[in-house]
């Protein structure tokens, strides 16, 4: 088969497109990396082609994009700084697959995010089986609830990705209720499927110790820094504590995604002189995260929208008490006894529960032990979710 990505990059994929290194594990999107992987060393897949679009921006001037990854695929970069500069990408891109396709040489276009956008109309217009991947819905049903034309009007390329599916859209199954995007846009040509991440295996998890000094007893919130991550309420939750004369120390780990809540989080530990009782690591190796997880007292998912993420799903299946929020009823499919459920906003609120949580190891035993538990049924391990995702696309080639 005769493979074509478009994706953006997006933070969490930059190490593999960097460093062009098929054998590390690299940081960030799990639910990308470890299928992309796995389709660079399939003997049933002889080329690659990534169109990787890219917008401009401090970062991007730094970055050094590699030409090629392993033997059998090349990467081709668009830089883009507004929507007039993205279309001239995706004229440019069009040409490049009809002359492709001329050529034979593309089986399955596989659209990834706002990529599903072009992808999916090239995959129509030229008749070439295509799948979408969006991973995660967060966001997209408050604008879907507008209605289509304020949907469309609102973000077009999110829109476009969905409507102009061409064979099958495959969906991060992150809590949201994605199953009904194929009751709202599916059609007996056009199917709609969720698929959770997948954790690995616990018995060969490797865990390493960070070089970092890190606090002898510690809980954690390991996110990319932005404002749907809500760190900020995390840590104002434990300035409520240091109030009443509990300070725990805490460990938070993530990517920089948002420079201005950054800079918000920073100023607000400055103001309230918590600096001491933050460790901040930007980045980290799988391995050290897996040590954190596993040493934590207890870890953070406060996410909006949804919460089953890979974040929520490594801590789960390890056993790492978790407190949470069942939002939308993204964790339905979860017994309310394997994590602490926090229904509020407050940061009064979450302090009472992280107090609670902190000090009674008894709590913190009894939703270890129902977390691992129910973690065997619930959460699929990578090497069966992955060949799941490649069978999709080998069985669409075959449609050809």
């Amino acid at each position: 088969m005769n493979l074509v990505y478009l994706t953006p990059l997006w933070t969490g994929v930059c190490q593999i497109f960097e460093s062009g290194d098929i054998y590390s594990s690299p940081r960030g999107m799990k639910a990308f990396y470890k299928v992309f992987k796995s389709i660079i060393h399939d003997e049933r897949i002889n080329s690659i082609v990534v169109y990787l679009f890219v917008k401009k921006d401090k970062t991007s001037e730094r970055q050094s994009i590699s030409k090629r990854i392993g033997i059998k695929t090349s990467v081709i970069v668009y830089y883009w700084g507004n929507y007039w500069e993205l279309l001239c990408a995706f004229a440019r891109l069009t040409v490049e697959i009809i002359n492709k396709c001329r050529r034979k040489e593309i089986d399955v276009i596989y659209s990834h995010g706002y990529c599903g956008a072009i992808g999916g109309v090239l995959c129509r217009l030229l008749r070439i089986p295509g799948a979408t991947r969006i991973y995660g819905l967060s966001g997209v049903f408050d604008l879907s609830d507008k209605g289509v034309v304020k949907f469309a009007l609102n973000s077009p390329l999110v829109f476009l990705s969905l409507r102009m599916v061409k064979d099958i859209c495959i969906i991060t199954d992150d809590g949201t209720s994605g199953h009904l995007f194929s009751s709202r846009y599916g059609s007996k040509r056009r199917k709609y499927i969720t698929i959770r991440n997948g954790v690995d295996n616990l018995e060969s998890r490797i865990s390493k110790k960070p070089k970092n000094i890190l606090p002898e007893k510690y809980i954690s919130y390991i996110a990319r820094i932005h404002p749907r991550k809500n760190q900020l309420l995390w840590i104002k939750a434990l300035r409520q504590l240091n109030g009443s004369n509990l300070e725990i120390p805490c460990v938070l780990i993530g990517q920089v995604s948002d420079d201005h809540y950054h800079n918000q989080i920073k100023g607000y530990l400055r103001q309230h002189n918590m600096h001491e009782q933050i460790t901040y690591i930007e980045s980290l190796e799988t391995e050290e995260i897996n040590y954190i997880v596993k040493h934590s007292a207890y870890t953070g998912v406060l996410y909006e929208v949804a919460n089953v993420g890979n974040m929520f799903m490594e801590a789960y299946s390890a056993g790492c008490p978790i407190i949470s929020r069942n939002i939308n009823g993204c964790l339905e499919a979860f017994p309310k006894n394997s994590y602490f459920n926090v229904d509020s906003h407050d940061p009064q609120v979450l302090a009472d529960a992280m107090k609670s949580l902190w000090t009674n190891s008894d709590v913190r035993g009894r939703l270890s032990n129902a977390a691992r538990t129910a973690s065997v049924s619930l959460i699929p391990i990578w090497e069966a979710r992955i060949e799941y995702e490649k069978n999709i696309l080998l069985n669409i080639a075959k449609q050809k």
